[in-house]
């Protein structure tokens, strides 16, 4: 059985792309963007089927945890995203 977390925001982290203490994932949802003070969206750079690195705090990869089934979720902000992981 392979091991893996799956986010609510559409991370997939399987226990097997941990890597340097922190987390390889698969961007499976993307919100619209981040909404500015004057009302203007900034879109994100990630997209869906993008690899990313995930920065973890205290052992765990930052954003909020929700069990789906047996499997847990994150959603995470562009501030948990370290970088878009090039193979």
């Amino acid at each position: 059985m392979v091991s893996h977390e799956r986010t609510s925001g559409g991370i997939i982290v399987p226990e097997s792309a941990r890597y340097g203490g922190n987390v390889i994932a698969e961007v499976l949802a993307v919100g619209p963007g981040i909404m500015l003070k004057d009302g203007t969206v900034v879109p994100l750079e990630v997209e869906v089927g993008d690899r990313v690195v995930l920065r973890k705090v205290q052992g765990e990869p930052v954003g909020e945890a929700v069990a789906v089934g047996d499997e847990t979720h994150y959603v995470v902000d562009d501030s948990g995203l370290m970088a878009i992981w090039i193979d």
